[in-house]
């Protein structure tokens, strides 16, 4: 894979990373200085 094939990849890739319940959980404890809750893990 080429770098320039990589690049394209790696947008929709964290975009998804990002937008997940893990990533919002994790935000919410960080502000909330506690740890996160994973439930069903």
């Amino acid at each position: 894979m080429s770098p320039q094939d990589a690049r394209k990849l790696r947008t929709p890739a964290l975009m998804a990373a990002l937008d997940s319940e893990d990533a919002k959980e994790g935000l919410l404890a960080f502000q909330h200085k506690r740890p996160p809750l994973r439930p069903g893990r």
